[in-house]
């Protein structure tokens, strides 16, 4: 693969997350009715602008305009950035102090409009990260650091935050796996439990993805039997270790996109919304569907949701965070020259508009650092 190749599917990695984010976004756990009442239809096949609301957590802005992600590209950018500022051997202590220092000083990273919502979404943070770089922190001044780094996040059970948080970890390593999966496992110090483990095998497929490997049903052989750290003794990694052979049976099953995602449901409904093993089976089928087609893909992903009996839909899962995480992969797969241009020239001025991030500039940069700079390669281009 040539460096031009390796360039566009990293960007397309970043672009395909932030287009699955938007996507699902604008009806994030959204009910049948709501989502029939602006669309027309039960199944989201275009962007959307958001409508009047906003939070700490999702787009700053009402009535924000589609192709804006959410937090979690805001969160995936925090981690480009850290790669650009401090090099490829990122590590945990340098992005802790990425996350403590938007905290603290906001205005320095974000439109003067944003800077307390920037601390809200970033309060959650804080303590771990102190946590992390061995700190005292002051918004929990009574709590130890093993405290800290186990409670303070708040979700005590494994999440996302880390499959969001480092979606495109696995584009430090380039056809290499193993490592992709051990940093993206290091960096992850905001997780607790499986969820580490989750953020590798995701690495690891992304890694698999821009070194060239095309076919999924390859790749989820692959990861079905991944072990770095030679835990597979234990029973209790059984079903994170199924998550790449269940989402490789059920693409298999399946009739149709739509069929596809009512298999997902009934197999996933009894999760919490915030669980990495649902995130990465959806992740996984709907690649594993698609071959190679990431509209499908991240179409699949973002309709994420529950169903009755009868397979209607009754409302919208964590919709935005499964688009998100499965667009990573399908950019990684496909590259950004084969994603909807229309999309993706929608996301890339939505996101530099309202939250000021250069996707193509912070891409670009982030290759240079990981992967050297290209000679007589013009600014800002890819």
């Amino acid at each position: 693969m040539t460096r031009q190749e390796l360039d566009d599917r990293i960007l397309g990695a970043v672009v395909g997350a932030t287009i699955g984010d938007a996507l699902g976004g604008a009806f994030e756990g959204c009910s049948r009715e709501h989502i029939i009442g602006r669309t027309g239809t039960d199944w989201i096949d275009d962007l959307w602008d958001y409508g009047p609301g906003f939070g700490a957590y999702g787009v700053w802005c009402a009535n924000a305009p589609k192709g804006l992600g959410t937090d979690d590209t805001r969160m995936n950018h925090i981690f480009l950035e850290t790669v650009i500022e401090h090099g490829a051997e990122i590590s945990p202590q340098r992005l802790a102090m990425s996350y403590i220092l938007r905290y603290q000083h906001p205005e320095r990273y974000y439109h003067s409009q944003h800077v307390d919502l920037a601390r809200a979404h970033l309060r959650d943070f804080y303590g771990v990260s102190c946590a992390c770089l061995g700190m005292p922190c002051d918004l929990h001044p009574g709590a130890p650091l093993y405290a800290l780094r186990e409670r303070s996040f708040g979700c005590r059970f494994p999440t996302l935050i880390g499959l969001l948080s480092l979606a495109c970890a696995g584009c430090l390593f380039a056809g290499r796996s193993i490592e992709a999966y051990k940093k993206a496992f290091e960096l992850s110090y905001f997780d607790v439990g499986y969820a580490k483990e989750a953020c590798g095998l995701h690495a690891a497929a992304v890694s698999m993805a821009l070194g060239g490997v095309q076919d999924m049903a390859v790749i989820l052989r692959e990861l079905s039997t991944l072990d770095p750290f030679q835990f597979s003794a234990s029973p209790f990694n059984e079903p994170l270790n199924r998550a790449a052979a269940t989402a490789q049976e059920l693409a298999e099953q399946a009739g149709d996109a739509r069929e596809l995602s009512v298999l997902l449901s009934r197999k996933l409904m009894p999760l919490h919304v915030f669980d990495p093993i649902d995130t990465l089976t959806v992740c996984f089928a709907a690649n594993a569907f698609a071959k190679g087609d990431p509209r499908e893909a991240i179409l699949i992903a973002a309709n994420h949701r529950n169903v009755d009996a009868d397979g209607n839909l009754v409302h919208f899962r964590d919709n935005d965070c499964t688009g998100y995480v499965a667009g990573a992969l399908a950019g990684a797969l496909a590259g950004f020259s084969k994603l909807p241009a229309a999309w993706a020239e929608c996301v890339l001025s939505a996101n530099k508009s309202v939250y000021g991030i250069d996707i193509v500039k912070n891409v670009h940069a982030f290759c240079d650092v990981v992967h050297g700079e290209r000679p007589g390669a013009p600014s800002g281009s890819l």
